[in-house]
């Protein structure tokens, strides 16, 4: 499943992440419920910088705790998909990661919550 972008993304290895993260994947889904900009679809995590400095400030976080830029995160990867097949302009997936997988957005979001969507 892709997560949209904007602003300055910065995109990082779901697996590369939870592997550094205190808790592991449940540490870091229970912290994710109180994140403003980030999404992740359990295979690419997306966060969002305002300007180049915040970003910045992001990559040196990550190499502080042992991920290596262009294999873990970067901005504009060989490892992303930018044009996912079947997704709308502005999404992005980890290559060989989206097919069958419903897109959730403001046209079907309702059908979500309903547990509709499948």
């Amino acid at each position: 499943m892709p997560v949209a972008t904007e602003c300055l993304d910065l995109f990082i290895r779901y697996e590369a992440l939870v592997d550094k993260f205190p808790g592991g994947a449940e540490g870091f889904h229970e912290h994710c419920l109180n994140s403003i900009g980030l999404w992740h679809d359990r295979h690419i995590i997306r966060m969002g910088a305002m300007d180049p400095m915040g970003l910045n400030l992001m990559k040196d976080s990550l190499r502080e705790i042992g991920l290596r830029e262009h294999r873990d995160f970067g901005t504009d990867e060989t490892w992303l998909n930018t044009s996912p097949e079947g997704c709308p302009e502005g999404y992005v997936a980890l290559m060989g990661h989206v097919k069958g997988i419903p897109i959730i957005d403001a046209s079907n979001f309702h059908q979500f919550l309903e547990g509709k969507l499948t």
